[in-house]
């Protein structure tokens, strides 16, 4: 019975991942914009993480990657 239950569910997996990763359709390839730095401060992402309670003038780099 547990061979049989580590079969079913390593076929459950990979046909998950197979149905998630298919292909695109032909006329649309996904593209990626360049990673590019961007200062953010408490008014955007951050507002509700420990620094910018902690220092409300806080500022971070953070990266900005962007699917078009």
């Amino acid at each position: 019975m547990n061979k049989f239950a580590l079969v079913i569910s390593v076929f459950c997996v990979i046909l998950s991942l197979a149905s998630c990763g298919g292909r695109t359709a032909p006329d649309h390839q996904r593209k990626w914009s360049k990673p590019e730095q961007i200062l953010e401060g408490c008014d955007g992402v951050m507002q509700n993480s420990k620094q910018c309670q902690d220092n409300p003038n806080n500022q971070q780099m953070m990266i900005k990657i962007e699917n078009k």
